[in-house]
Formats: C-alpha cells, sequence, structure tokens
C-alpha cells in the first residue's frame, strides 16, 4: 500500500509540474507577489482600524475584480450571474457596516 502512495504522489506532481509548463511565469510571481501583499495588508488593516470598517471594505474587493474583469478584460459572459453577485455583496457589505 505504502507503494502506490508514493507512486500517486509522484504522478500528481508530474501532472502539476506539466500543467505549469504552458504558465507565463512572470504573472505567476506578479499573482503571487500581489496575493502576499493582499494578505500582509489586509492584516495590517485589522490591526489598525475597526472591524466595522475593514471587513466591507474588503468585501468590496470581490465587486472591484469584477468590475476590472468587465472593463479591462472584456469578460461578458455570464452577465446577470455577476451583476446579482456583485449587487449581494454591496448588500452585505452595507449590512456589515451596521448603518
Amino acid at each position: 500500500m505504502h507503494e502506490v502512495r508514493k507512486t500517486s504522489k509522484k504522478a500528481a506532481i508530474t501532472i502539476l509540474l506539466a500543467e505549469l509548463q504552458g504558465v507565463n511565469r512572470r504573472w505567476t510571481i506578479i499573482t503571487g507577489v500581489s496575493w502576499t501583499l493582499t494578505i500582509i495588508f489586509s492584516l495590517r488593516a485589522f490591526q489598525l482600524g475597526e472591524v466595522q470598517t475593514v471587513a466591507p471594505l474588503q468585501a468590496l474587493g470581490v465587486v472591484l475584480n469584477v468590475l476590472v474583469a468587465f472593463v479591462l478584460f472584456k469578460e461578458r459572459e455570464h452577465r446577470l450571474q455577476k451583476l446579482t453577485a456583485g449587487v449581494a455583496v454591496v448588500a452585505g457589505a452595507y449590512l456589515l457596516t451596521g448603518v
């Protein structure tokens, strides 16, 4: 049984490496750095600010991503689903503020 487990791990690593061959390494590094900075800045914001203020602003990042995808990357499919999700996020962010 131990032999099978080693083989499946090696196969999984081989598949992962094969998938990464076609990926632009520059964008992978940029994505990794930006996610790291996002986490660091989010943690710092929670340390310095009130949760009632920081959490809704962080939730609005989802809406910003949808807008960037729509405007810059011309993603036009599933518009109704994206609009509905955006409205739900904005409503949730409003409710989190406690206004």
